[in-house]
């Protein structure tokens, strides 16, 4: 019996995301508009790939949920009127994702 505990309550899929032919996921245009609404290029906002921050609208800060040795986490990384360095500021600091193949290959 699978453990329901950690199930969605509602029972819907969250719309934030959609994964697109290339494998790709791009952000949903709700979601999109709503970057844009907090001065976000268009151009940025479509794809997690060029602008990965979310809005935590809560705490007016940019943040995303990252996993630690711990479980996830989320981390803050600036105001919401300032995305330019919200978005340098999570590129200095978190290192860029590898792949998974490249990192099992290079694995001994």
């Amino acid at each position: 019996m699978p453990n329901k505990s950690h199930s969605n309550p509602s029972g819907r899929q969250s719309k934030s995301a959609v994964v697109s032919g290339d494998n790709q996921k791009t952000r949903s245009p709700e979601a999109c508009a709503r970057l844009v609404a907090l001065g976000v290029p268009k151009e940025y906002a479509e794809s997690f790939k060029t602008f990965p921050l979310t809005p935590h609208e809560a705490t007016n800060r940019w943040c995303k949920k990252l996993k630690t040795p711990h479980g996830w986490k989320v981390f803050y990384f600036g105001a919401l009127n300032d995305w330019q360095s919200a978005l340098m500021r999570y590129r200095a600091e978190v290192p860029p994702r590898r792949d998974e193949k490249c990192s099992k290959a290079l694995k001994p």
